[in-house]
């Protein structure tokens, strides 16, 4: 019903909601804690607004030439109706099922619970995935990295420019694959929130509309946000390789072993990010410049 090849897992998750299934389908831990869990409701809405985002046909209609308006202001800010084209990293895509997956979980969001046998507290998400569903770690690992990205997009959204270039290649390479349908996702929640308000008493503000309210803004600001990733041409950033690995660094830069190799690996792929033609000689003159003067057992990235 959820996965398969002909599988509707947006209209799946809407009749389990309908039927009083999905909390039975999605049963979270009993001991919830951190964040307050959010309503299922919202996260049917967040499934139901990505389905819109998703599908042309929903959005235009079967007869419609011309694209409503909450589209037709993000191809005047692209300047082409060929921007919209279900290609595989557009905005509106085809069905995926870790995508709406995800969706659905975004009330667990923040909340978290004791493992017992691991003797430490996890996302209450996790649970969710390996003993409700049962799915395999390596969607595990894809579903969670779309949850743990959605408040860092929004804010990634709002910047003017929508990030730097290190910061939205940071977020891209731990996103990898799933960059495209972690805006969606991100997109979803905040027009779901009514863009992020809440109401009194901290209760979730009445979900809007996404055709209504401030719902152009919204999705003007991710739309410009996938622009962004790929102006600066950041699709794939995660196959760029390390000018120097780990005994290059040690050998040539003097670093000793242990996690301050780590720490340095990830400053060369900040310089990278920030240096896209920048060359191995570049990046350790640049280390030296900075760091050769501290004791670089404790580099600070």
């Amino acid at each position: 019903m959820l996965f398969g090849q002909n599988a509707n897992v947006a209209t799946a998750f809407r009749l389990l909601h309908d039927l009083d299934l999905l909390s039975v389908v999605l049963e979270p831990p009993c001991d919830i804690g951190g964040t307050r869990p959010g309503k299922w409701e919202l996260g049917i809405r967040a499934v139901d607004i990505a389905n819109d985002l998703l599908e042309e046909s929903s959005l235009c209609g079967a007869t419609q030439q011309e694209p409503p308006p909450l589209k037709q202001q993000c191809i005047e800010k692209a300047g082409s109706h060929e921007y919209f084209s279900l290609s595989q990293q557009t905005i509106f895509n085809e069905n995926r099922p870790l995508l709406f997956l995800s969706a659905a979980l975004l009330p667990l969001h923040g909340c978290t619970f004791f493992h017992e046998k691991k003797k430490r507290t996890m996302p209450a998400a996790v649970h969710v995935l390996q003993n409700s569903i049962k799915m395999k770690n390596k969607n595990i690992m894809h579903v969670m990295s779309i949850l743990d990205s959605v408040d860092r997009l929004k804010e990634l959204s709002r910047a003017d420019p929508p990030g730097s270039r290190v910061e939205l290649g940071l977020s891209v390479r731990a996103l990898k694959d799933f960059w495209g349908d972690a805006i969606v996702v991100a997109c979803a929640w905040e027009l779901c929130h009514g863009n992020g308000k809440e109401g009194e008493d901290g209760e979730d503000a009445k979900p809007s509309d996404p055709a209504k309210n401030n719902s152009n803004a919204t999705l003007g600001r991710y739309i410009a946000l996938k622009m962004r990733v790929e102006e600066l041409c950041l699709d794939g950033v995660w196959h760029m390789q390390p000018l120097m690995n780990g005994k290059d660094l040690m050998e040539k830069l003097g670093i000793p072993r242990g996690p301050r190799v780590g720490e340095v690996l990830h400053e060369q792929v900040k310089w990278q990010l920030s240096h896209p033609n920048g060359r191995a000689d570049d990046f350790e003159e640049y280390f030296r410049h900075n760091f050769g003067g501290e004791d670089t057992s404790r580099v600070r990235v």
